[in-house]
This record gives structure tokens, C-alpha cells and sequence, in this order.
């Protein structure tokens, strides 16, 4: 099994069952890309292969650069070097690189039984999902989308003592489980909630008997994840016009 594969492909499931139900999910030669008029994700392109060829990117840019929604391009491809300075020279810099990691379920965590999460079923919960994730990560996910999507996508509040102190995501594809938007507010953060939310999803999954947990981290998380058993596998990389 590919474990990048398996990675990569619950992460453009993710982006393209958002896009399908607004029906903005679009495909190039080589490429695919959704656009949500309002929010500030998932809006981005991403290539089919590891190494696009010149006149794939071009089209790519040209969508980027025509797209009436802010677009970001993700790349998780070998030739990093490469496409980095064509991207450069086409006048993108880059927003963010993510490391993509996994983890096979094969043993249940500890848990401490301080926190709880609850499933987002309602415009309530929508809406605090919402107002929550921004704190967070400093870009933001409308309410909208969740209402659209939250059928397919399980999205949780993380609770404490009845006060929801985070976020989280928790995609399943086949026989994989991704880790999405997990954030604690600032004021909760150091006191292992974050841990121990992964905690939860991650046994619940392999009482599913799932196999795999992906996720992709910032350089600043990854330790948390190396220390609950996940392995580094790859870079991803994001860019947009400068």
C-alpha cells in the first residue's frame, strides 16, 4: 500500500466532496480545483501527478490568475525544487508547507476522559464550528459550507466541561481515517486537550476497525503527532500570487 497515496487521495476527497456540493468542483488537463464564493476554503487547485508538465502549469495559472474567488495550488510532488522555481518565475510565493503523516492503528490510546466531542448536526453547531476554527487557524471556514457538507464530512466541537474550547475534522476514505482542522483556543492550549481529542478519534476509528490515520501537520504540531506514533512521509507545499 502507498501510505502517500492513501494520504493525498483523503485530502482531495475532502476538498472535492466540499466542491461537489456546491457544484463548483472543476478538472483541466492535469489539474482539478473548487472555488466557495464567501469562504476562504478549501478555494484551491491541486495537480494530478507528482511532476506537471510546463504546459499544465500554465493552465493551472491561468485559472488561478482569472479566478473571480482567491485560489491557493498545492503540491505535494517530488521535483519540489523544480516546480517551486516555476512557480516562482510565474510570480507565486509560497504560503505554507505541511508535512503529510501517518499512522497504522494497531493499539488503543490512553484516554482521560476530561473532554468530549460532539458531532456538528444543527445550524447552531454550524455556526459555533465557525466562529471557533478562525481562532485557531486564522482563516475561516463558514458556517455555510458546514451546513452543506455535514452529512458527509463528521465535523466536532470539542468540549470541556460543557464550554466547546475547539475544532476538528475527521474524514474517512476507504480504509483511512483523516485528522482535519484540529485546534484548540489559545487559552485551553498546552494542557494536552489536543492529544486527547486525537485520542478519541484515533480509537474510535480502530474499534472500526480502520487501518490508517493521515494527517498533515505545520512544522510547530508535528511533535505532538510524532510522540502519539505518526510517521513523517512527505511535504506539501502551498502557494498563491504574490
Amino acid at each position: 500500500m502507498d501510505i502517500n497515496k492513501v494520504n493525498i487521495n483523503n485530502l482531495v476527497s475532502l476538498w472535492e466532496s466540499v466542491g461537489d456540493s456546491f457544484q463548483i468542483t472543476r478538472s483541466g488537463k492535469g489539474f482539478s480545483y473548487c472555488q466557495v464564493v464567501g469562504s476562504e476554503w478549501p478555494n484551491r487547485l491541486w495537480f494530478h501527478g507528482e511532476d506537471p508538465k510546463k504546459e499544465t502549469m500554465k493552465a493551472a495559472i491561468e485559472i488561478v490568475r482569472e479566478s473571480s474567488v482567491s485560489l491557493s495550488v498545492s503540491y505535494w510532488g517530488k521535483e519540489s525544487d523544480t516546480f517551486e522555481s516555476g512557480m516562482e518565475a510565474e510570480g507565486f510565493v509560497k504560503k505554507s508547507e505541511q508535512i503529510g503523516m501517518s499512522l497504522r492503528l494497531e493499539r488503543e490510546l490512553e484516554s482521560l476522559g476530561r473532554i468530549r466531542l460532539r458531532r456538528v448536526d444543527s445550524e447552531s453547531d454550524a455556526r459555533l464550528w465557525s466562529e471557533i476554527y478562525p481562532k485557531s487557524f486564522g482563516y475561516a471556514i463558514s458556517a455555510t459550507i458546514l451546513l452543506k457538507t455535514m452529512v458527509n464530512i463528521p465535523f466536532y466541537l470539542i468540549y470541556l466541561d460543557g464550554q466547546p474550547i475547539g475544532t476538528v475534522i475527521a474524514y474517512p476514505t476507504e480504509n483511512a481515517i483523516g485528522i482535519h482542522g484540529l485546534g484548540i483556543l489559545p487559552q485551553f492550549r498546552k494542557q494536552g486537550f489536543a492529544e486527547e481529542a486525537m485520542g478519541i478519534l484515533l480509537n474510535n476509528a480502530l474499534h472500526h476497525n480502520v487501518q490508517w490515520a493521515t494527517l498533515q501537520s505545520s512544522s510547530m504540531g508535528k511533535n505532538m503527532y510524532l510522540k502519539l506514533g505518526f510517521t513523517e512521509d512527505f511535504l506539501m507545499m502551498t502557494y498563491k500570487p504574490s
